[in-house]
């Protein structure tokens, strides 16, 4: 599938998950080449897997890079993605929330990744409404 960027579409990719990746270099070419297209993705873990094993190796030390990129930015042969674009949630680090606290932890971060994209991207409302301002 090839996503195209077009002004007026962004797209929220959740992928439920009861385990670990395991082609764990290629997710991560994909997220950083996916940082400069009009695409979030949502990680949901689900079971009783140890999600930590999330974490992958740089090829350049000893730190750690997480698919979430809150603290650093993932990276690709050489690449930095140009935003974090992936929100992980374990589920069973959240068994005593409530719905709407899961719900919150799950989406809180596409507000901020749509507006990033949108000010790289010079987009405006008003080139995504043809000039007529949105009221929300």
């Amino acid at each position: 599938m090839q996503i195209q960027a077009e002004k007026n579409k962004y797209l929220v990719l959740m992928i439920i998950t009861d385990g670990v990746i395991h082609d764990m270099d290629e997710t991560i070419k994909l997220i950083v080449r996916g940082a400069d297209l009009p695409l979030s993705i949502i990680i949901v873990g689900v079971g009783n897997e140890d999600f930590t094993k999330m974490e992958v190796g740089k090829r350049t030390g000893n730190e750690r890079q997480i698919l979430d990129g809150d603290e650093h930015r993932l990276e690709y042969d050489g690449k930095k993605a140009s935003r974090d674009i992936v929100q992980f949630v374990a589920l069973n680090e959240m068994e005593n929330q409530s719905p709407e606290a899961i719900a919150k932890a799950v989406l809180e971060e596409i507000p901020t990744q749509v507006t990033e994209y949108m000010e790289k991207n010079g987009i405006t409302v008003e080139t995504v409404a043809g000039g007529v301002a949105l009221l929300v």
